[in-house]
């Protein structure tokens, strides 16, 4: 079944370890928006790579790798907010 191509399930992995490392690293909250800016610095790092690697640019495999790569961390940092903004409310 092929219905993820092996790169963007890298994206997949790689965006929530990197998301995971830097809440780590800088000891901050899932819901805070410093680890979302580190994993979106790294895509944005790893694109301009492709660019420099391939000598084009697409479209749409950049906008691919984004949503793969941003899928699991925006979809924790939400959770985490809405638990703490829960807790608040208690």
């Amino acid at each position: 079944m092929h219905w993820l191509p092996a790169d963007k399930l890298t994206h997949l992995n790689v965006g929530v370890v990197i998301f995971l490392l830097a809440a780590a690293l800088f000891r901050k909250p899932l819901s805070s928006p410093l680890p979302m800016i580190a994993v979106l610095i790294c895509e944005i790092g790893n694109e301009i790579m492709d660019v420099l690697a391939t000598g084009h640019f697409n479209k749409g495999d950049t906008l691919g790798d984004f949503i793969a790569t941003l899928f699991w961390p925006v979809i924790l940092a939400v959770f985490s907010y809405a638990m703490t903004e829960r807790r608040r409310a208690i």
